[in-house]
């Protein structure tokens, strides 16, 4: 079977695989110590309300229909709950089911962020990172001195 790929804004209606998606990365990926309720309640609620307010954007990743990805992505500004360069892009979090890794759809996604941000005027992009430093050095990011929150690294575009 033909896997059909598709990486395009989130809607109201893919809520609930957001959740499940973010449950799975603080859990799983960024090793995080809460009960799935406190993601729930800090994290995708948090995320939401900030995609309503239109402070964020996030992009879904499906393979078939199904949701297998996403990114949170945003301009920095004031509003912005995080806002560390105003006027910048900023990738705030990037995630793609482990099964489906090591396909090319994470660079796909990032792409497609970076396309929207450049189309509504940005022209510098950051984002933190604890580890996939050489994926995103070959997406054309570089390191800088600054550091993020928790000792993260800062990579600029």
């Amino acid at each position: 079977m033909e896997h059909i790929i598709l990486v395009r804004d989130f809607v109201q209606a893919d809520h609930k695989a957001l959740e499940k998606m973010l449950i799975t990365y603080f859990l799983d990926d960024l090793g995080v110590t809460a009960s799935e309720e406190k993601i729930i309640d800090q994290v995708v609620n948090v995320i939401y309300k900030h995609w309503v307010a239109g402070n964020c954007l996030i992009a879904i990743v499906t393979q078939n229909d199904t949701p297998i990805g996403f990114a949170q992505y945003q301009i920095d500004t004031p509003q912005s709950d995080w806002c560390r360069k105003e006027g910048w892009g900023f990738l705030r979090e990037v995630y793609i089911d482990k099964s489906c890794r090591k396909q090319g759809l994470g660079m796909q996604l990032a792409r497609y962020c970076e396309d929207k941000l450049y189309q509504q005027g940005v022209t510098n992009l950051y984002l933190t990172a604890d580890d996939a430093i050489d994926f995103w050095e070959k997406l054309g990011y570089v390191q800088i001195e600054e550091k993020g929150n928790h000792d993260t690294i800062v990579l600029v575009k």
